[in-house]
């Protein structure tokens, strides 16, 4: 049986979204949602964010090809 070749050392961190706390935090990694928006300027407050290798398939030999036993 082929291995999904899971990483579990990959994680998830909120980060404040200012050039401050992205220097600190997220210069690194990928945004991956918002995680809070102002209510009256839906300007994004924070945000997830992950390392590339744990949001990017295809930087550990993945395919972006649907396979055949997938739904239309």
């Amino acid at each position: 049986m082929k291995s999904w070749d899971y990483m579990d050392l990959c994680y998830q961190l909120v980060i404040a979204n200012n050039p401050d706390s992205i220097a600190k935090y997220g210069a690194a990694l990928v945004p991956t949602t918002v995680d809070s928006v102002h209510p009256k300027t839906l300007e994004i407050r924070r945000y997830a964010a992950a390392p590339q290798q744990c949001v990017d398939c295809r930087l550990n030999n993945a395919t972006t090809t649907k396979p055949a036993f997938w739904p239309n």
